[in-house]
């Protein structure tokens, strides 16, 4: 019996052990190192990570249009068509990489001063055409 519980305390000890260092790894991963670019290379990324990654729509409920940069005024400065299912299925990748590129817009607002025109950009409404999430004409 003594043996037996002592196995099974061993047994736990490195289940234990072989936790925490994996939890050690997750806490201290590095995240995905991101080549320094310009903004129009990231948005290169972001448009070719979407058309290698695309799902098809079936229905205009399947399509959105997410914001991509930042006015000097506010609001984004563009957006992209993009089916609800590529987003959920890359939406990690497509949050950093728009992340990014807002982050350098806001960066070039702030160096120039805030100079710009003050529009709204307007998030276009969205249809599916053969399998594909276009913006409405």
């Amino acid at each position: 019996m003594k043996h037996q519980q002592r196995t099974l305390l061993t047994l736990i000890f490195l289940t234990a052990l072989v936790l925490a260092s994996v939890a050690e790894a997750q806490l201290f991963s590095k995240p995905r190192v991101k080549k320094q670019q310009n903004r129009e290379a990231y948005k290169a990324e972001l448009l070719q990570l979407l058309h290698d990654n695309k799902v098809a729509c079936k229905q205009d409920s399947d399509c959105s249009a997410i914001a991509l940069g930042s006015l000097s005024c506010g609001g984004p400065r563009e957006y992209l068509v993009v089916s609800q299912g590529t987003q959920a299925k890359i939406s990690a990748a497509i949050d950093d990489l728009t992340k990014t590129i807002e982050e350098m817009d806001r960066t070039a607002n702030a160096e120039s001063g805030g100079l710009g025109i003050c529009i709204a950009i307007e998030k276009p409404e969205t249809t599916c055409s053969a399998g594909n999430c276009v913006a409405k004409q």
